[in-house]
């Protein structure tokens, strides 16, 4: 297949957006997930059609210089599975929760599996009673020991006002009952440094934020819709929210407004001192957004588009303003996952579901782009910074050197180490076979 490479330079980012991975027999649904590990190594795990209406999991993650797409053994993915959801250990590990229907007791079971490429290990699994199978019924986090920690509930039976929390404690689970806001469903934020459960739970006009923090569990109202006056309702939101690394709480959220026959995407942060504040990001969300992140000088980022193009919405610690720039071109109706490594860089990762396509785009210069290869035939395109130009390595065959405009400068047949110099001080991009890589020339 053929790639591609943009740069798009605005404001304080430089993004590099480029196509990564091609499923030859299509995405299977759910399951979509990015991170960055302990190296601030990015990575995403998605779900491909293997035949036979079975699925099997790809790792797709950077190792040194190359992407490469891992398949996971076929158990993981199951027969059985209704539900699944990945999280990130904290080993550079990684953890997937799959619920499944047990017709034996007739009720829900929990598997958990915990890996990386070849080799997984398993807890307990969990029989729960409460939940109805409904991925709305179901949230999960990772807890301060690194284990997920599973939330149900029943979605389709509204007066059921408790949900069940599981954590795996002394070598086995736990369950709490807990009281929730009548008819809601829940959203899990997580642990924060005091090991105190955030949770966002929404019903038809509310959006609430409930937490053990003071030693009882306690709700409190984030967001009200004026039913009385028709102002909106959530009856089709979707909630995306996370923690950052000083214990405060973004959400983005969808509530439909009659007024406008639109959907409206807000922003909520709970800040240090327990405030909340909200604004609108944008008054008519009828494209696709990612999931918010903050950096560690507290601006919070999202992604936000149909493709043509996909827009970085940012807003500062302290300012009262969103401002935006372009990513670059995607295709349609992509599904949007971004992460913030250690460094402050930042990561988005997006699944064409219609044409089979995951693309990569990062504001790390020292990323290299270039579509993945599997174990077995890859080859490494190692670029090395020498003085007044680099060393090429790992590969065979024809490279081709071009400048930060795009400019062809050199075509080589590479065999061994080749030296390219001398050369400018700037940012070179190299081209080999199906991979790319980027070099910055001091």
């Amino acid at each position: 297949m053929t790639g591609f490479l943009v740069l798009a330079v605005m404001g304080q980012w430089q993004w590099s957006l480029d196509r990564i991975y091609q499923a030859s027999s299509g995405f299977e649904s759910g399951g979509f997930a990015s991170f960055t590990d302990l190296q601030d190594r990015p990575g995403t795990v998605f779900p491909v059609n293997w035949g036979a209406n079975s699925g099997r999991w790809v790792f797709l993650h950077r190792n040194g210089l190359s992407w490469v797409a891992d398949t996971l053994p076929q158990y993981l993915y199951g027969s059985e599975g209704i539900y699944y959801n990945w999280l990130m250990g904290t080993d550079d590990s990684l953890w997937l929760v799959r619920m499944e229907e047990d017709t034996i007791y007739s009720a829900l079971r929990f598997r958990l599996f915990h890996g990386l490429t070849e080799t997984w290990d398993t807890l307990p699994s969990i029989l729960d009673t409460l939940g109805d199978g409904d991925p709305n019924s179901v949230s999960f986090f990772r807890d301060h020991t690194g284990i997920p920690s599973v939330i149900t509930w029943n979605w389709q039976n509204p007066p059921v006002d408790s949900f069940r929390l599981y954590r795996f404690l002394k070598g086995a689970w736990r369950v709490r009952w807990i009281v929730k806001p009548r008819n809601t469903i829940l959203w899990a934020v997580g642990e924060d440094t005091n090991a105190h459960v955030h949770l966002i739970a929404m019903g038809a006009y509310d959006l609430y934020h409930g937490s053990d923090e003071t030693g009882e569990w306690v709700w409190e109202i984030v967001d009200l819709l004026d039913w009385q006056n028709n102002e909106g309702d959530f009856g089709w939101s979707v909630v995306l929210t996370f923690m950052d690394d000083r214990d405060r709480i973004h959400i983005l959220y969808d509530p439909f407004i009659y007024s406008q026959g639109e959907y409206q995407l807000r922003y909520a942060f709970r800040d240090s001192s327990c405030q909340w504040h909200k604004d609108t990001p944008v008054a008519c969300a009828h494209e696709t957004w990612s999931n918010p992140a903050a950096d560690g000088k507290g601006t919070v980022h999202f992604a936000y588009g149909n493709g043509y193009p996909i827009y970085h919405w940012y807003k500062v610690a302290g300012e009262n303003y969103w401002n935006t720039e372009p990513i670059g071109n995607i295709s349609n109706s992509p599904r949007l996952r971004m992460c913030v490594d250690k460094q402050d860089y930042l990561h988005l990762f997006a699944q064409d579901w219609d044409l089979s396509f995951i693309y990569y785009a990062t504001t790390n210069p020292d990323i290299g782009l270039w579509e993945a290869s599997s174990h077995e035939s890859r080859q490494s395109l190692i670029l090395s910074m020498v003085p007044s130009g680099f060393m090429i390595s790992g590969y065979t065959g024809p490279v081709q050197v071009y400048d930060a405009t795009g400019r062809l400068l050199m075509s080589r047949d590479v065999r061994g180490k080749t030296l390219i110099s001398p050369l400018r001080p700037g940012v070179y991009f190299v081209v080999g076979g199906k991979q790319r890589g980027k070099i910055a020339v001091r």
